[in-house]
């Protein structure tokens, strides 16, 4: 028993000898050596840092400019985010935490009396005043500090499609604009000057159809010099603008007859038309299809002997009139014939609705005015010509009413009433 307690405690000695020996070897390490000797001057920094020169300056870099306009009709132009560098000192542990946001600079605005362009003063303190640091130093003003009133406009967009080529015979029309309006806003002096705004549309293609393109906007004053809009703030900086494309043609122009009588020869009343041609553009598949440009109807009732009957040029649906004629001239050559005055016996009155009794007053019509040819013209008698009042063009009603009167000349050819003819017909139910 006794001799194993010596046993045990002779191994304790020994592991301990092993140890120290180990240990202090480590001092005979040069790696060792290199990693000990980097803690300790750290170490040794850290303690002279900390006591024998506890203070240290430090530039604090953009510390934001603070230019407040509150209560002044007036705002600054341009560059609003203008910084500056700050030098502070203090204990290093305390100047080592500080950043931008514990600093506070004020630019002066004492100078500022309207629009122009100042130099500004700045103000500089701490955050949190009580703060274990002071400020030394900072530069004393801001230059060049545009101030102005920002307005607003609103301004049409035009639109230059320049630009845009077309094949032959195809045509730019009016292009327009979406949004058709912007609003702008900025420094007074420049706004006030821009007069213009303008959309420029480009494509490299050579087009048939409508296109639509995204285009830029420039401004321009009075004069017709831009205008730059770095300064100015945009509802829109860029605009849709349709660009339609049509197919152009050269078409005649036609017409056709009302209340021609029957068995009239219309080439023997010759006419010119002036212009006898419109250019016209419109969708490639319309414009093919479209031969004539139709005015309408010619009444024989508004033709006298010196007919000439002017018309409003109406193109269709989508289409563009070019020819820049906004009417159309119809002249009759009434050479060979002539007028006469009539009193029209027997007025008859046709296609009585059933159930009603219709009778005319008068049994003629006076002062009616026949045209037609000398030929004819030499042996026309009263008698040959009837009056007519057709019921199936009337709406009817009990009582007196006053209703047009057609005249003509059965198998007579080349005549025609002249004017409006009414009769006033009794009516009344069986």
């Amino acid at each position: 028993m006794n001799e194993q307690k010596k046993m045990d405690e002779q191994k304790k000695k020994k592991n301990k000898t092993r140890k120290k020996r180990t240990f202090s070897s480590l001092f005979h390490d040069d790696r060792f050596l290199r990693v000990f000797s980097i803690f300790a001057a750290i170490v040794t920094w850290f303690i002279v840092a900390m006591n024998i020169s506890p203070e240290t300056s430090r530039v604090i870099q953009d510390v934001p400019v603070q230019i407040s306009t509150d209560g002044m009709t007036l705002s600054v132009i341009g560059d609003t985010q203008q910084t500056v560098d700050v030098v502070i000192r203090g204990a290093r542990n305390v100047v080592g935490g500080i950043t931008a946001d514990d600093i506070t600079v004020t630019a002066v605005l004492d100078k500022v009396d309207g629009p122009g362009t100042y130099d500004l003063d700045l103000r500089v303190s701490k955050r949190t005043p009580n703060s274990e640091y002071e400020i030394v130093s900072y530069p004393s003003q801001i230059t060049k500090v545009r101030f102005d009133t920002v307005v607003t406009k609103e301004l049409e967009v035009e639109t230059d499609v320049s630009g845009i080529k077309v094949a032959d015979g195809f045509v730019k029309v009016r292009s327009t604009a979406q949004p058709a309006k912007i609003t702008i806003s900025g420094p007074e002096t420049e706004v006030e000057q821009i007069t213009r705004c303008v959309a420029k549309a480009e494509l490299g293609d050579v087009l048939k159809q409508t296109v639509t393109v995204s285009a830029g906007l420039t401004f321009y004053n009075a004069e017709g010099t831009e205008i730059s809009a770095d300064r100015l703030t945009l509802s829109e900086d860029k605009v849709q603008v349709t660009v339609p494309i049509l197919k152009t043609k050269e078409v005649p122009i036609s017409f056709d007859y009302l209340n021609m009588p029957d068995g009239f020869d219309i080439s023997k009343l010759p006419y010119t038309v002036t212009p006898s041609t419109l250019e016209v553009a419109g969708p490639e598949d319309k414009v093919d299809s479209l031969s004539t440009l139709n005015l309408g109807y010619i009444d024989f009732k508004n033709l006298g002997l010196d007919a000439q009957l002017t018309y409003d040029v109406v193109v269709p649906t989508n289409f563009t009139n070019l020819s820049g004629q906004e009417q159309v001239t119809v002249k009759f050559d009434t050479t060979g014939y002539e007028s006469q005055v009539f009193t029209v016996p027997n007025v008859r009155v046709v296609n009585v609705p059933e159930g009603y009794t219709v009778t005319a007053e008068s049994d003629s019509v006076s002062n009616v005015t026949i045209i037609g040819t000398s030929e004819v013209m030499e042996t026309l008698a009263a008698t040959d010509l009837v009056a007519e009042v057709d019921m199936d063009a009337v709406e009817i009603a009990e009582g007196r009413m006053s209703v047009a009167v057609n005249i003509y000349a059965p198998s007579k050819g080349q005549l025609w009433a002249y004017g409006e003819y009414t009769v006033t017909v009794n009516v009344s139910k069986n």
